[in-house]
């Protein structure tokens, strides 16, 4: 069996990551369970087929870790997928717990760098507990170079310890929705130039460079700017 460590199953970019990885999984035979540590969002609509979903029904990552060692003990999964800083330090922490075999393989999907100036003193220690821990992983997975680049340089690992993976995305879902019409009244014509930002709108996204940049650019090109997303700075 394949487990898969997730804070919730809210529409957020490595929550459907996780997703994508769970359907072919199934689709390839294996059984997985999306182990999650509480129940917000509203991504449930999107389970794949044959995946199973365990609510830990935890205040946060860290208040999980018994309830994760428990399940770890009883079900005896073959490996462990985590994503996110959190939940990738309570996975490690859990298997260890459990003295268990399985494979753990955890996924970075932002600079862990951006924590050590975090406003939140639990963020600020991610980087600090990372340097200890991450080394337990079978495998350190950063979803792109600068990620994995990043990493290496804040909690001090060898580059060649970190994988790089893109985010998948190009899925069947993909070609559905490219077939379907868009009626913004802005992309109804090549004129201005629209430059288009997806993503949770999020401090850790940065979107205040994206608009100082776009501010620029408009000080000498005419030019529009579409953001697609949501999160607590809409």
């Amino acid at each position: 069996m394949i487990t898969i460590f997730l804070p919730s199953l809210r529409r957020g970019g490595a929550e459907r990551v996780q997703l994508h990885l769970a359907r072919r999984f199934a689709e390839r035979g294996h059984r997985v369970e999306l182990v999650v540590v509480n129940q917000r969002g509203v991504a449930y609509q999107a389970i794949p087929d044959g995946v199973s979903v365990v609510n830990l029904n935890a205040k946060h990552a860290f208040s999980s870790l018994p309830s994760l060692v428990r399940y770890l003990k009883r079900e005896k999964p073959a490996a462990v997928f985590s994503a996110l800083d959190h939940c990738n330090l309570v996975a490690l922490w859990a298997i260890r717990l459990a003295r268990m075999s399985a494979s753990i393989f955890i996924s970075v999907h932002s600079p862990m760098s951006i924590r050590t100036s975090a406003s939140n003193i639990k963020d600020r220690m991610i980087p600090f507990l990372a340097r200890m821990f991450y080394w337990w992983a079978d495998a350190i997975v950063a979803v792109s170079s600068g990620v994995a680049d990043d990493l290496s340089k804040t909690i001090s690992i060898p580059r060649q310890k970190v994988s790089v993976i893109p985010n998948p995305v190009v899925v069947p879902e993909l070609f559905e929705l490219a077939g379907e019409s868009i009626d913004h009244p802005w992309l109804q014509s090549q004129e201005p130039p629209i430059i288009l930002a997806v993503g949770r709108l999020e401090a850790v996204k940065d979107y205040p460079t994206l608009l100082n940049a776009f501010a620029k650019i408009v000080e000498t090109h005419k030019a529009r700017l579409i953001i697609l997303g949501d999160g607590d700075e809409r």
